[in-house]
């Protein structure tokens, strides 16, 4: 939302209105090129003062209605300041301070929210910040945690070490150079998934004591996928993995056979049905086991024959 560029049918009405950055003596100021094509910086606070910001969010979901469905939207660098002026206003000639930008920018949050829209951002706190947003923005990608604890945002608590789960919306699993290397078929994304995502999810969840048989490191995973009911994803980027002994979750119960999926970009495939076998537990009780064999490179994905 803080880039313009001279093509957009708006530019005109935005240049007049003065939303377009300029600095003190009242000549535009440019901001980050793109592929060729030369962006400008909006003032949020102007923007939203005149009414503009909240009618351009509502034309982009009237004409793509689709988003109140999903329910969110990326909306990529939402900097508190201009990437060439760090530290500085966005836009000196108007007078308004950063403070005021980052008012505005809360209200924007706050203005997709009430259309049932939550925001993504491309990180959460960085050097083009002072305020991370936390409560408002929904989740943040290239997220490093360490930021937090490193740089100085407003109300930072003093002896300040980490966020709780509820506010610490973000994910590890990167895109844009994996499309750009294999933009057809996409096959860096199923290590994303396999190797970030999974593991993320996992780690984040508060009830994660019941699986005892997890494997998480940064070249192999065998991990169950919680936000489905009973599903393990199984992946190795090294080496084969051969007659590994697995321990199922408790929670499949006395399940005796497992469905063996191969995973792709366009889903699952079928590949064998394996036995489980019993496991001596703590003398008391026995648990089910399979043996894992996967070629490295090879996502796959376990599910009980019900």
């Amino acid at each position: 939302m803080i880039d313009a560029f001279k093509d957009s049918p708006l530019w005109s009405e935005y240049l007049k209105k003065d939303i377009i950055a300029k600095d003190l003596q009242g000549v535009l100021i440019k901001g980050e090129g793109f592929n060729g094509m030369q962006s400008y910086q909006i003032s949020y606070a102007r923007e939203w003062n005149l009414g503009y910001a909240q009618k351009r969010i509502d034309r982009l979901i009237e004409m793509i209605p689709e988003l109140k469905e999903i329910g969110t939207i990326h909306i990529d660098a939402y900097h508190s300041m201009r990437p060439n002026g760090v530290g500085e206003p966005i836009s000196p000639y108007l007078g308004i301070t950063m403070d005021e930008e980052i008012s505005a920018q809360r209200k924007i949050y706050r203005y997709w929210r009430s259309k049932g829209i939550d925001v993504t951002n491309e990180a959460g706190m960085y050097w083009l910040r002072k305020d991370p947003f936390l409560g408002l923005q929904g989740l943040s990608w290239h997220h490093t945690e360490s930021n937090y604890i490193k740089e100085n945002w407003l109300h930072k608590p003093e002896n300040f070490h980490s966020l709780p789960l509820a506010l610490s919306g973000y994910t590890p699993m990167q895109c844009e150079e994996e499309i750009r290397k294999d933009s057809e078929n996409l096959s860096g994304l199923l290590e994303q998934v396999c190797l970030n995502l999974v593991p993320w999810y996992y780690k984040r969840n508060p009830d994660v004591s019941k699986y005892s048989n997890v494997i998480i490191t940064d070249d192999m995973v065998i991990c169950p996928v919680l936000w489905e009911k009973t599903t393990l994803i199984a992946y190795s980027r090294e080496k084969d993995i051969t007659d590994m002994k697995f321990r199922l979750p408790s929670t499949w119960g006395d399940v005796t056979e497992v469905q063996m999926f191969e995973l792709t970009i366009e889903g699952i495939n079928p590949l064998s049905v394996i036995k489980t076998t019993n496991m001596d537990g703590d003398g008391r009780a026995f648990y089910k086991m399979i043996h894992i064999n996967i070629k490295k490179g090879n996502p796959v994905v376990f599910k009980p024959v019900l």
